[in-house]
């Protein structure tokens, strides 16, 4: 009887403490409160709370329990799952080291109001797993939807933070980390407002959080002076990947702010933020690098897209399109001040400057722009694709395509900038009633090596404006087609060395002479220049129509008859240019073109892509000498043994 007695009293103590049995809780079912069954909670209990609005604040006391409503998987089921600190604290405290298994899920957390993470505070060395929560409503200083701090790293997916504010000038409406590396996946953060910094997120003291499949949009930092609508970062290198910001503001970084930040983006879309400074994003002496993510409609008075000022930026197959800057200096795509940047297959088109740079601002800024497209950018001033103001630049590998400013139409370069530009094409830009069309460069000049200038127009220096008086390089360029309304069809210079150039078919006043092609003090050498060269230089110099192959961009390759094939001057090429525009060999046949195209395939003398019978019965009908005809594939002034060798050794598909 005794131990029957025993027995029952054991069953009843277990039955108060887990009345659900199975590790399952019922929230009212079993306990009025959530704080209640999370005092009773053993390890591994999984606590399940009934709709409802259950007003207090709960501790999560370290333990590794479940706490959820009745179908997390259900939006109408978490709407009315409520937990309400009713202004008396932080909603949910996790400051116990807790682990990956404590878990909150399909919560609404809402009415808190603390210094530190008004709906949720996770602290100490905590790791709670959070998901599919909606934090809403809350307010702290520090953290008004959830305060992240003490080497805390929470695992947050599937959860959003919406409509949360700071107090006391604080900071991190949404989320503030501090010293921290937690994880965000697939979060949304929504109209949160901090009267700082951080609307949608803060990091502080180095934190470098995993942000990833993440939506910020409608977030704020309202105080003047405010930066990172959606995300600031300080000193932090977050992973930003795969993740949207729309419709955020602030001061300074509309979306994303750092400040001695390493953060890398990639795969991010910036969309429609506003700000002063970075429509998109500003970074002040920061170190980013931005792959594989889209700037677009974006709005700043300087740098719509983004605004840099010192450190080094990298900005890899990134687009900016349709951003603007109103108002300011200019940079509507990228604004850079006083750091190295390097851009990378990326593109800008469209965007809209007032001043300078409708596409990339560069003040007193060092670095590379390589196989990149500016198309269809405008800025009023100058620079409508790129405006450099001091420092240097090396363009490579860009396309330049219906860009227009009144200096400069796709690049003004001016103010001790140095511009070199290599194996780049310049098609369709326009200074309707300035300088350049496609560029303009004042001191101390640059170089043009390998490029096409061709179809741009300028009230004065259709294709290029230079007023350096130091020599600005023109090495194997093709300048064609342009036009301007007063003087220098071509372009116009100060002090200029050309070689192994073509300028032809340039208007300038309805003429196409020789001062039509080439306006200036120009030393020209081993070039063609319709209507013949009379200045300084003329060694090697021709006046022979170049027999363009026809059609836009690779239109002005050179065709068989050529006169400007074989004709250059080998030792003017810089020792590192060893591919022509197109990227093909520079030098064939022993003897460099001129112009930018490379003929590749002299035994192609019919220019249809093909080495075949046709030219062959060319060659056996030229048999002998013959003086500068196509026939004559090794330029010996005979058609022998060799041309009919090299047609037959070239036999098939061959790119001209």
């Amino acid at each position: 009887m005794r131990h029957a007695r025993i027995t029952l009293a054991i069953a009843c103590h277990l039955t108060l403490v887990a009345p659900a049995g199975a590790g399952t809780i019922g929230v009212p079912g079993d306990f009025p409160t959530i704080q209640d069954a999370i005092d009773a909670a053993g390890g591994g209990d999984e606590i399940v709370v009934s709709a409802g609005r259950y007003v207090e604040t709960i501790d999560l006391l370290g333990k590794q329990i479940t706490i959820r409503s009745t179908d997390p998987a259900d939006p109408a089921v978490v709407a009315a799952t409520v937990v309400d600190a009713a202004g008396l604290g932080s909603t949910v405290t996790s400051a116990r080291s807790e682990g990956p298994a404590t878990t909150l899920d399909g919560l609404t957390i809402t009415g808190g109001h603390a210094k530190f993470g008004g709906g949720i505070v996770v602290r100490n060395g905590s790791r709670p797993t959070i998901r599919r929560c909606v934090v809403v409503g809350n307010e702290g200083s520090a953290g008004g939807g959830m305060f992240v701090g003490e080497t805390a790293d929470p695992f947050v997916t599937g959860t959003v933070f919406r409509l949360n504010t700071t107090f006391s000038g604080g900071d991190g409406a949404g989320v503030l980390c501090d010293e921290t590396s937690p994880s965000f996946i697939d979060c949304r953060f929504e109209e949160n407002v901090a009267e700082c910094c951080g609307g949608g997120m803060l990091l502080t003291g180095g934190s470098s959080p995993l942000v990833s499949g993440c939506h910020f949009e409608g977030n704020r930092a309202s105080s003047v002076g405010s930066s990172g609508g959606a995300i600031g970062i300080e000193e932090g290198s977050p992973t930003i990947k795969q993740t949207t910001f729309i419709d955020n503001e602030a001061d300074a970084g509309g979306a994303v702010s750092s400040v001695e930040g390493a953060p890398v983006f990639s795969d991010c879309r910036f969309e429609s933020n506003d700000a002063t400074l970075g429509g998109g994003y500003w970074s002040f002496a920061s170190t980013p690098i931005v792959q594989d993510t889209v700037f677009t409609e974006n709005q700043a008075t300087c740098g719509g897209g983004m605004y840099a000022r010192f450190g080094t930026v990298t900005l890899e197959q990134c687009e900016f399109g349709a951003n603007a800057a109103i108002g300011g200096d200019g940079g509507a795509g990228v604004f850079a001040w006083s750091l190295e940047l390097t851009v990378e297959r990326t593109t800008f088109a469209d965007n809209v400057a007032d001043f300078g740079g409708g596409g990339l601002y560069a003040h007193e800024a060092t670095g590379l722009v390589s196989v990149c497209t500016f198309e269809g950018n405008a800025a009023i001033d100058q620079g409508g694709a790129i405006c450099m103001e001091g420092g240097g630049a090396a363009i490579t590998l860009a396309t330049f395509v219906g860009n227009t400013s009144e200096v400069g139409g796709a690049v003004a370069a001016d103010n001790a900038s140095v511009l070199d530009v290599q194996a780049s094409r310049f098609l369709d830009n326009n200074a309707p009633r300035g300088l350049g069309g496609a560029i303009f460069i004042g001191e101390p000049g640059g170089s043009l090596v390998n490029c096409l200038v061709a179809e741009n127009t300028a009230e004065e220096g259709g294709g290029l404006f230079s007023t350096s008086p130091r020599s600005l390089d023109l090495i194997n360029c093709t300048i064609a087609g342009n036009a301007a309304t007063v003087i220098g069809g071509g372009a116009i210079v100060g002090v200029a060395n050309v070689v192994n150039c073509i300028l032809w078919v340039n208007v300038a006043d309805g003429q196409m002479d020789a001062d039509a092609q080439l306006f200036g003090g120009a030393v020209v050498t081993y070039s063609c220049v319709q209507g013949g060269w009379g200045g300084a230089g003329g060694t090697g110099t021709i006046a022979d129509d170049p027999v363009f192959t026809g059609g836009r961009i690779d239109g002005y390759r050179l065709s068989a008859g050529s006169p400007c094939v074989d004709t250059g001057r080998n030792d003017a090429l810089p020792p590192r240019v060893t591919t022509d525009l197109a990227g093909a060999p520079r030098v064939v046949n022993g003897v460099v073109d001129m112009g930018g195209y490379e003929r590749q395939c002299p035994a192609d003398l019919d220019d249809d892509g093909v080495v075949g019978f046709v030219d062959l019965l060319r060659v056996l009908t030229a048999w002998g000498p013959c003086v500068r005809c196509p026939e004559d594939v090794d330029r010996d002034g005979d058609v022998g043994l060799t041309d009919l060798l090299a047609v037959l050794g070239s036999w098939g598909a061959c790119v001209p």
